[in-house]
C-alpha cells in the first residue's frame, strides 16, 4: 500500500516526513473558476513554531517521495489555539483581483497587455501565449485587473488561471495525452451534468469602420457601415466590444466567445489522492454505467485534502472538450 507523503515549506520551517511530521489536516484548493487558490493546514503545536502572515508556502504531495507541487502562495491568516495552529494561505493572484488601474495599449497582442497589468503586482507570469492583436486596447478601473484580463482571455478563446507554482497563465488547454479515469478502477464519485443556455450565439459589435478601407489603426468616426461578428445561431448574446475594429477581429472574438460559452458538460470526479494532475490538463472518463458521462474533459478545478481518518483524496472539477 502507497504511503501518504509531503513536504510544506512555510516561511524557515519545513514540515515533512518523517523529521517533522506535525501536519493534521490540509486542504488545496485551485479552480479556473475563482482568481484566487486557497490552502488551509492544521499543525500540532510545538513550542518553537514560528509562522507569520506574509511568509511563502509551497505545499507538495504524493507517495512515497513522489511529490508534486499543488499549492505556492503566502501565508494570509494565522490562528493559534491551544492545542493547534491553523495556517491559511492564498496565491499571488488576490494582488490582480484587488488591482484596479487604467491602461492603454496600442498595437499591442493579448499577451503584451496580459504581462503589462501582471507587472503592475508581485505575481510572475508562465506560459502566456500571444493571443489576437489588437491595434487599440483600453483596460478602465471600473473592474478589477483581473476582471480585465479574464475578459481578454475569453476573447482569445484562453483560459486565465494561476499554476501550482502561482504563475499566471495565459492560453489554451495543455497538450498532451490525457489522464486516464476508468470506472471501478479508480473513480470514486462522478457527476456530470449539462444545462441548456439561453442563447444559442454570440453577436460582437466594434467601434470603428476600420475594417472599410481605412486600415484597424484608422481612428473611429461616423459611418454608416457596422463592425460585427457573429458565431451560432439566434438567440445570439450581443456584446459591445471596442477593441473589435475590423470585421475579421470581430468574428475572430464571436467564435472565442461563442466556444467559451456554448453548452458543455461539466462536473466533478472524486479519486483517491494525485497529485500529478493540473488546472488546464485534460483526463478521459471511460467504462461508466452511464455512456453519457464518458468523454474527454479539461481539467477546470482541484481539490486536495488531506485528512486523518479519510485519507488523501482529489476532486477535479472537469469541463467537456
Amino acid at each position: 500500500m502507497l504511503k501518504i507523503d509531503y513536504n510544506i515549506e512555510i516561511g524557515s520551517v519545513q514540515f515533512k516526513l518523517p523529521s517533522n511530521s506535525r501536519l493534521i489536516e490540509l486542504r488545496s484548493e485551485a479552480s479556473m473558476n475563482a482568481p484566487v487558490h486557497h490552502c488551509r493546514m492544521l499543525f500540532t503545536l510545538p513550542g518553537d513554531l514560528s509562522i507569520a502572515v506574509g511568509d511563502s508556502v509551497k505545499v507538495k504531495l504524493g507517495y512515497d517521495g513522489d511529490l508534486n507541487v499543488v499549492f505556492s502562495g503566502v501565508v494570509t491568516r494565522v490562528e493559534w489555539l491551544v492545542e493547534s495552529v491553523v495556517v491559511e494561505a492564498e496565491s499571488m493572484a488576490r494582488q490582480l483581483a484587488a488591482l484596479h488601474v487604467n491602461a492603454y495599449f496600442e498595437n499591442a497582442f493579448a499577451a503584451d497587455i496580459v504581462k503589462g497589468l501582471a507587472g503592475e503586482t508581485d505575481m510572475a507570469t508562465g506560459r502566456v501565449e500571444p493571443g489576437l492583436r489588437f491595434a487599440f486596447y483600453a483596460v478602465g478601473s471600473n473592474r478589477s485587473a483581473w476582471d480585465q484580463l479574464s475578459a481578454l482571455a475569453r476573447q482569445c478563446g484562453f483560459d486565465l488561471y494561476a499554476d501550482a507554482e502561482d504563475q499566471l497563465v495565459f492560453g489554451a488547454a495543455l497538450p498532451g495525452a490525457p489522464e486516464m479515469f476508468q470506472f471501478g478502477i479508480n473513480i470514486l464519485k462522478l457527476g456530470v451534468e449539462q444545462r441548456q443556455e439561453a442563447v444559442s450565439g454570440v453577436e460582437v459589435f466594434g467601434e470603428s469602420p476600420a475594417s472599410f478601407g481605412g486600415g484597424p489603426d484608422t481612428s473611429p468616426w461616423f459611418t454608416k457601415k457596422d463592425v460585427t461578428g457573429s458565431a451560432g445561431s439566434d438567440p445570439k448574446q450581443r456584446m459591445y466590444i471596442p477593441a473589435a475594429r475590423t470585421q475579421e477581429l470581430a468574428a475572430q472574438i464571436a467564435n472565442n466567445l461563442w466556444e467559451k460559452i456554448s453548452p458543455k458538460k461539466n462536473g466533478s470526479v472524486k479519486t483517491l489522492g494525485k497529485s500529478a494532475l493540473v488546472l488546464g490538463g485534460t483526463l478521459q472518463v471511460s467504462d461508466m454505467p452511464v455512456d453519457s458521462q464518458n468523454g474527454t474533459y479539461k481539467i477546470t478545478g482541484l481539490d486536495h485534502q488531506v485528512h486523518p481518518v479519510k485519507g488523501y483524496l482529489t476532486t477535479v472539477e472537469i469541463e467537456e472538450i
